[in-house]
């Protein structure tokens, strides 16, 4: 995966939502196309923490499960998980280990400061994507 191309606005929409549960960690998954050198993010769905932790997140498998459903059925992908950190945004040891599993496009965005980054599990091993803002 080479890139993942997120808009200005649904950045600023992510930061917002990092920032509304500050300081519980944020996520929301990010639908839209998946294809060999290029992930485009049409929609995104922001979701609770129930963790409500600073240090973890997890989304509600039964809402999970309503948005690949919807995914599928809108002729989307699941092509992204987002979730804020509230430190440097790069995958920690536990990110690591869920991005084996699902191996789409992570982006994760520093708390309080906003900064993010993209990273993707791939080729058994963590890699950066590039993020570019359309």
């Amino acid at each position: 995966m080479a890139k993942i191309v997120l808009r200005e606005d649904q950045l600023n929409t992510l930061k917002k939502h990092a920032e509304s549960t500050w300081p519980s960690e944020a996520c929301a998954i990010l639908l839209g196309k998946v294809g060999e050198f290029e992930v485009r993010v049409d929609e995104m769905v922001l979701t609770k923490n129930t963790d409500e932790s600073s240090v973890s997140f997890a989304v509600d498998p039964q809402s999970l499960l309503e948005i690949y459903e919807r995914a599928d059925n809108e002729g989307m992908e699941v092509a992204g998980i987002f979730h804020s950190h509230p430190a440097l945004p790069f995958p920690s040891a536990v990110d690591a280990k869920f991005m084996r599993l699902n191996p789409v496009v992570w982006v994760i965005m520093s708390m309080p400061g906003g900064e993010y980054a993209a990273h993707q599990w791939l080729n058994g091993r963590i890699n950066a994507v590039k993020i570019e803002n359309c």
